[in-house]
């Protein structure tokens, strides 16, 4: 094994993400004085209808169906243990297994778009904290699982792209996709695209059927029972943006209002330019993967809520201008500043809109009950109603609920402060 060998790389992107994570659990139990809580109430929401699941029912209540969950394969992971302290401790366990997961595939990429040396080593371990995959562990969501399948998914098109063989485990990412979150369907519908364009009809036509058949299953599930095919969750965040008024065009212009939204494009338009590229070209699969679900999210996705839904697209867009770009650098200088250059650049951009921590309105969103559960009030859109979870949070506890979405930019305030300091 070299020392910037792939299994070098993959190791110190893992080390990195523990370390990153570790880091990010100490800021939080400092904000909370100690207490170790999932900082968004979601989480207990589905640890709620794991619950409700295990004893044959569905919702957040028990006897109350209701259509709660916008990641069905996420709250069947949460099954086990159901009712018992224990249970609590999956989302951590799945979130941490993903980090894990991702970090590793990210080292992978990073060797095989090119990245060799001392640099290379410094850019996998600072990659799970520089894009937030870290950030995203602590929520204790389902969106760490998804971008790490995400990131297997492009792992596997650029080993196809390799061998000319579609690998096994492609098969069940595309599946798995669109169970983990709605934005999973635009990558999994992208794999057939790609696969059919290279002739390969029999193949495409079965992972069209994976990408799409398991989330139909899910639909018609809903559908049985008598509750909304759409997620009650997705409905409101859809009402609050423009898509539902103005169309996919009206969401875009929404989303590039912001820091992420220009980022997120940047990127697509990135993997999309090497195309004009000898290079470029033969790696085309790449570019179907990586700009085409960028800018379905621009079109169609949200943006922000914690900053935790654009996560996996901005890892899967610094991973496409990688495999795309750094094989074309020529000088080795170059090529081994480039990687650590666009990861840092990418942490920095994070940093300015990753500020949720002090503006979120935590006011009026919570209720501490007799028994000390949490109530979880919602406004969203029309609607209003409270929903009720297995939350044991005080209420001084809630004012760090976001604390894991402005990890730069309390890092980076320390840092200013010691350096005033010490000057």
């Amino acid at each position: 094994m070299t020392p910037s060998g792939p299994r070098s790389l993959a190791v110190a992107a893992v080390a990195g993400a523990a370390g990153g994570f570790a880091l990010l659990a100490a800021v939080i139990l400092s904000a909370t004085n100690g207490v170790a809580e999932y900082p968004l109430d979601d989480v207990y929401i589905h640890l709620a209808i794991a619950e409700q699941i295990a004893s044959g029912g569905y919702g957040v209540n028990a006897g109350e169906a209701a259509s709660a969950s916008s990641s069905p394969l996420y709250s069947l992971l949460l099954v086990p243990f159901a009712g018992t302290d224990f249970q609590r401790l999956l989302p951590l366990f799945w979130n941490l297994l993903a980090l894990g997961a991702a970090s590793w595939l990210f080292g992978l990429i990073l060797w095989r778009a090119g990245a060799r040396g001392p640099a290379a080593i410094v850019t996998a371990f600072i990659v799970p904290l520089s894009l937030n995959i870290c950030g995203l562990a602590t929520a204790g969501m389902e969106h760490t699982l998804h971008l790490a399948f995400s990131l297997a998914t492009l792992w596997a098109i650029v080993r196809y792209v390799d061998t000319g063989r579609l690998p096994g485990w492609l098969f069940p990412c595309v599946a798995i996709l669109p169970l983990l979150r709605p934005e999973g369907i635009a990558l999994a519908l992208c794999v057939p695209l790609v696969v059919g364009l290279r002739r390969e009809l029999r193949s495409a036509l079965v992972l069209a059927t994976l990408a799409v058949l398991p989330l139909t299953a899910s639909v018609a599930i809903l559908y049985g029972l008598g509750l909304p095919v759409m997620p009650n969750s997705v409905a409101a965040k859809l009402a609050l943006g423009a898509v539902t008024t103005g169309g996919p065009l009206a969401q875009m212009a929404e989303n590039l209002t912001g820091s992420s939204g220009r980022l997120l494009l940047g990127l697509a338009l990135g993997c999309l330019a090497a195309l004009a590229t000898s290079s470029g070209r033969a790696m085309w699969p790449v570019v179907v993967v990586t700009a085409l679900p960028l800018l379905a999210h621009l079109f169609a996705g949200q943006i922000g809520w914690y900053n935790r839904y654009e996560g996996y697209s901005i890892s899967l867009g610094v991973a496409g201008i990688l495999l795309l770009w750094l094989p074309r650098m020529r000088t080795a200088a170059v090529r081994a500043a480039m990687p650590l250059v666009l990861v840092g650049f990418v942490g920095l951009i994070y940093s300015r809109y990753v500020d949720t921590c002090t503006r979120q309105r935590a006011r009026g969103l919570f209720a501490a009950g007799p028994d000390g559960a949490v109530r979880s009030r919602f406004r969203q859109g029309t609607g209003g109603g409270e929903r009720s979870g297995p939350c044991r949070m005080a209420q001084s506890e809630l004012r760090a609920r976001s604390v894991w979405s402005c990890q730069w930019r309390r890092l980076k305030n320390a840092a200013w402060q010691s350096a005033a300091r010490m000057g």
